[in-house]
């Protein structure tokens, strides 16, 4: 089979011609298509509150998008990724059968503290990772922070895992012009995040009836600076 020659274009660079790529032109169906670009944080922040906004829309009312998501967490997810021990026994101057027998107990810890690892007793680790995933793909982040919790006879270890929805991390209205801030998350000039900044505000306002304040209209002092 013999094909034709490529088409290229009437623009030589240095005496030789090159082959027109249609994505970088506007011609036939990309006419119309262009690419608008924001210039600041500001611009970014609030697209992507926009985008979030709508995905969650589309994820409570259109039972296509919700029914691709579950479909996606149950596949993925299941009810919940395990972890297999697998000791390195020769390294660790034990033997196999000793080995086993330490795997088999951090195995068995592990599944205890699946079962009690949320603050106020609601969800496993399993649910935890089903309702982190759900979040990725419906909001494009997750966000669980680890708190320590005092033991009780119930619960054995102090760890815990809160989810937290990920509209509440965000800038505080008095940190805008911080330049080491970007959209909650504290940086170093290196870029390596050290802080998280989460909303907290008071819950005086619902109790009494009062709507609930914008979170971009909240200053530091209603937020919970969280190092990590």
């Amino acid at each position: 089979m013999k094909h034709g020659p490529l088409r290229t274009s009437s623009l030589k660079v240095s005496g030789r011609p090159r082959v027109s790529r249609d994505a970088g032109t506007h011609r036939s169906t990309l006419a119309g298509w262009s690419v608008p670009k924001t210039y600041h944080a500001g611009a970014q922040a609030q697209e992507r509150a926009l985008i979030q906004s709508r995905a969650e829309d589309l994820y409570v009312n259109d039972w296509a998008a919700r029914s691709v998501i579950n479909a996606l967490v149950t596949n993925v997810i299941g009810t919940g990724l395990t972890p297999q021990v697998r000791l390195p026994w020769r390294k660790l101057g034990i033997t196999q059968e000793e080995a086993r027998a330490v795997g088999s107990e951090m195995e068995w810890h592990w599944a205890e503290w699946c079962k009690t690892c949320h603050p106020k007793k609601q969800l496993s680790f399993g649910e935890l990772q089903r309702l982190g995933f759900r979040s990725v793909l419906r909001d494009g982040e997750m966000l669980h922070v680890p708190v320590m919790e005092k033991p009780e006879a119930c619960r054995r270890f102090a760890l815990q895992m809160q989810e937290i929805a990920p509209a509440r991390l965000a800038t505080p209205l008095d940190k805008k012009n911080d330049a080491s801030i970007r959209d909650g998350v504290e940086l170093t000039p290196s870029g390596r995040p050290v802080a998280y900044w989460i909303a907290t505000p008071e819950p005086r306002a619902e109790a009494a009836g009062m709507a609930t304040p914008n979170i971009s209209s909240l200053r530091s002092a209603s937020f919970t600076r969280i190092c990590g």
